[in-house]
């Protein structure tokens, strides 16, 4: 009945009812979304704030754990253990050496240590830098690790402000003063050493983050306005609506997290309806009705005479993408119909562009046939030359020469596995071939080199690139064992190091000359299509091999050369650790 009602009504009384009732939704969306907007900012608020503080304390807690276990490990560091147990003074002083040497290697695992200092039983100190910090009282007798609040020193020119770590060191001498009190460590820490930084990368304008120690210095802050004052100051310029909570770290007591958000805020409390506000909008409103009465019939106009060359086309079909069309009325109307227009003059186009298109499709897959039958053919001679190999291992066994036989199966199986299954085989299978490789090498230097092999059963499960271990065999027989006159030895390892499975080709023949081994790393060390632009075919195995180690596995992984002239060449592969199923091998 309402739609009936409204149907009959001018056109001019449906637009003031629409714009009547599109006015009055739109306050109500106004006023609805506005509460549920400040209630989900002030959750997300709150949410950020929970998310920051647990982050910066599970990040103040890590570095404390990662500080405390540098202390520990200083502490009973052998030789500061036995400079402060040891009287001789020619002794000490070599304990003293080897103790700053170890707490030096100490000091470089966190680049947030500015120095550490011990002291012995006689309070004598002992730093590692040259810079002199002051330490602050610190009651170290219960053997737990202590943190001092900020401290502050202006004889420094590196940094103004740093933290102390402190803890007792104890004997852990078995047969001299077991578990007693033989000195004290110190770490000097940045200001940042739990946090990282002074600021968080993240900002948010209602909410404020600080990390204070225990005289309300402030150690980190998420907000860029109040970092150089003190936490006092900061609740002294808080706004009254600012409220905040303290969460303190049981590890660092008293350093505590403080965390300030607003209460509350009204966005409508400045709104004022008036009569004279309502009487103003109203006419805002007619205004707006015959505007937009004008747009409407000034839009229609070109969308009608559109909708017509579009029926038009459908009617001529192919025929009709020829055509154009002229849309007036305003500008983006104009634009669409010389855009269409070109449109279709393009699609004309294209459409001739298509038939020829696919006419050289269809040549381009007789080519790739053409291609494929090539591919197949040349597989030919490879099968004919392996067959051909197994007809003389028949024929030498035949005509009792098993040497002969020995060397053309082990050339069949080589072969047969360049030319047949998988990239990736088991180190069972590679080291396999290796061995069939080194056996027809043994038959042309039976008296020059000897091959030793290292590998470990854990490693013949590993998946590993198919031929990496005989191109640099062969270059260690041709460039390293076959220039010595003397007896030579070829090592071929595996090992598990990590997660890395680590091979070795070790030779001790005429090694590589310094130049030459030089422009072979700086090949190695290019990028994987340095193969390509080896120059000379020197080595050039080793670089292939290596190039196809890091477009399977990537940059970490790949060829490293060692080498001296005169004493030998090592040739290490690093692979990741991929496991996968042994095959039998025949």
């Amino acid at each position: 009945m309402m739609r009936h009602w409204y149907r009959k009504q001018s056109v001019l009384t449906q637009m003031m009812l629409l714009v009547a009732a599109s006015l009055a939704l739109l306050l109500t969306m106004f006023f609805v979304i506005t509460g549920r907007t400040i209630n989900a900012f002030r959750r997300t608020n709150e949410e950020y704030l929970n998310n920051l503080a647990t982050q910066l304390s599970n990040t103040i807690s890590a570095n404390y754990t990662n500080y405390s276990k540098i202390m520990r490990l200083a502490s009973y560091n052998g030789a500061l253990q036995s400079f402060l147990l040891c009287e001789d003074e020619v002794e000490r002083f070599t304990y003293f050496v080897d103790a700053t040497r170890n707490l030096s290697d100490a000091a470089a695992m966190n680049d947030q240590i500015i120095d550490i200092v011990f002291t012995d039983r006689d309070s004598q100190r002992y730093n590692l830098g040259d810079n002199f910090y002051p330490l602050p009282d610190m009651d170290l007798s219960d053997n737990a690790l202590h943190v001092s609040n900020l401290q502050q020193t202006q004889n420094l020119t590196s940094s103004a402000a740093y933290l102390v770590l402190g803890r007792e060191i104890r004997s852990s001498d078995r047969y001299r003063q077991t578990n007693q009190w033989i000195g004290n460590l110190y770490l000097i820490l940045q200001a940042t050493a739990f946090t990282g930084s002074e600021r968080s990368a993240e900002y948010s304008g209602n909410v404020q983050i600080y990390f204070v120690d225990g005289s309300d210095h402030i150690l980190w802050v998420n907000s860029p306005e109040y970092g150089q004052d003190s936490l006092q100051a900061v609740l002294e310029k808080a706004d009254p609506q600012i409220y905040y909570t303290s969460t303190e770290i049981p590890s660092l007591a008293p350093f505590q997290i403080i965390a300030c958000q607003q209460k509350a805020f009204s966005l409508l409390r400045e709104l004022d309806w008036q009569t004279g506000y309502l009487f103003t909008l109203l006419l805002a409103v007619l205004f707006i009705l015959l505007l937009w009465f004008a747009w409407v019939r000034n839009l229609a106009k070109p969308m009608t005479q559109l909708k017509g060359f579009v029926e038009q086309i459908g009617k001529e079909e192919l025929s009709g993408l020829s055509a154009s069309v002229t849309l007036q009325g305003y500008q983006e109307a104009e634009v669409i119909g010389d855009e269409i227009t070109h449109m279709l003059h393009q699609i004309h186009d294209l459409t001739e562009d298509l038939f020829k298109a696919n006419s050289d499709l269809y040549e381009s897959e007789l080519l790739a046939r053409q291609s494929e039958l090539s591919h197949l053919r040349s597989q030919i001679n490879p099968h004919f030359l392996y067959n051909t190999l197994e007809t003389m291992v028949g024929i030498a066994y035949t005509h009792e020469q098993p040497e002969l036989a020995e060397i053309a199966r082990s050339l069949s199986i080589i072969f047969k596995y360049s030319i047949k299954g998988d990239d990736v085989v088991p180190l069972k299978v590679e080291t396999k071939i290796t061995r069939n490789y080194i056996h027809i090498q043994h038959y042309r230097f039976s008296d020059r080199f000897e091959a030793l092999y290292d590998i470990d059963e854990e490693c013949l499960g590993d998946m590993v690139p198919k031929l990496i271990l005989q191109p640099l065999i062969e270059n260690a027989i041709v460039h390293g064992i076959e220039q010595q006159q003397q007896f030579c030895t070829l090592t071929v390892s595996a090992h598990h190091i990590r997660d890395m499975l680590v091979l070795t080709v070790q030779d001790n023949g005429a090694g590589i000359a310094p130049a030459r081994l030089a422009a072979l790393q700086t090949k190695l060390a290019e990028s994987v299509h340095s193969a390509a632009r080896v120059g000379n075919t020197s080595h050039i195995g080793v670089v292939n091999v290596d190039s196809r180690i890091k477009l399977m596995y990537g940059a970490p992984y790949g060829i490293q050369i060692d080498s001296e002239l005169g004493k030998g060449t090592k040739v290490t592969i690093k692979l990741p650790r991929k496991e996968g199923d042994v095959p039998c091998i025949r």
